[in-house]
């Protein structure tokens, strides 16, 4: 995992922390983000760490929310990207433009009759159809299946939801490419629905390229994220560590580089938060 250019806050936050799926069909961002308190601004600043300690501005972006707690716009020095809704409070479209105000990469989502996420499409600067992912659910409106396909209704991916029987929660999810280098993410939980294991297969052998574990304090957030590239059996390492305020937001995470017994840190991100 190295050093990257720092994604907006909406992204960045979901995939850390919300590594819980366990969430209403219905829920707000501040719920699928894990976010406490009426967040209604986020301001998200990386740096990458040099060898001497010197940090470098990376990027740095702002993410704000409605009163109802839904994303409105992400927003950097090069980009904006809002976010469009129904009448119904469900997110319709997202679209990023240029400073110029020249948009790009577009997405747009369908819902059926009963409110359920059923389709997404994504446009490119053309407004040309370059894929779209069908989502279905089970009998307990519980997501089961979504597959992407390219314009031409070729599949790309597959993903799979799996249940335990006796909780009904989630316990892995998996991730199948097509192709002959397809790849396949499988991802473990626990019995409160936490993301605990995160496993990278690739190629026709179906051999682990990297695995990711993670770890939580008593209050359900992630404190530490382990990252390992299989080739390197366990020699070089990512370590990411969180800290939160008294609210339960995070307000600042290290990345290090780790070998054998000796860490030096390569990432420092830090999240200023406003109130409604």
């Amino acid at each position: 995992m190295k050093p990257r250019s720092c994604m907006p806050f909406s992204l960045f936050i979901s995939s850390i922390l919300t590594l819980c799926l366990f969430v209403p069909l219905f829920a707000n961002d501040w719920e699928k983000m894990n976010l406490r308190g009426r967040v209604k601004q986020v301001t998200t600043t990386a740096w990458t760490v040099g060898t001497n300690g010197q940090t470098n501005l990376l990027s740095s972006d702002i993410t704000v929310f409605s009163e109802s707690g839904y994303v409105l716009e992400t927003r950097s020095d090069t980009e904006r990207i809002p976010h469009e809704y129904d009448n119904r409070g469900r997110e319709i479209s997202v679209q990023t433009f240029d400073t110029n105000g020249k948009g790009s990469d577009k997405l747009t989502r369908k819902y059926d009759r009963k409110g359920r996420h059923i389709r997404d499409y994504y446009y490119d600067r053309f407004g040309d159809l370059t894929k779209y992912t069908s989502h279905w659910y089970d009998s307990e409106q519980r997501k089961a299946e979504s597959i992407t396909y390219d314009s031409s209704d070729v599949i790309l991916d597959r993903t799979t939801y799996d249940y335990d029987r006796k909780t009904g929660k989630l316990f892995r999810l998996t991730i199948r490419s097509t192709g002959d280098n397809g790849t396949k993410t499988v991802v473990l939980y626990d019995g409160t629905g936490r993301e605990t294991n995160r496993c990278n297969y690739s190629g026709k052998d179906n051999s682990i390229s990297s695995r990711s574990t993670f770890l939580y304090d008593d209050k359900g957030d992630v404190v530490q994220e382990v990252k390992f590239n299989a080739e390197e059996n366990r020699t070089r390492r990512w370590v990411t560590r969180y800290e939160y305020d008294r609210k339960g937001n995070p307000v600042k995470s290290m990345m290090t580089e780790a070998l054998e017994t000796t860490e030096i840190p390569v990432l420092l991100t830090r999240f200023e938060y406003v109130y409604w």
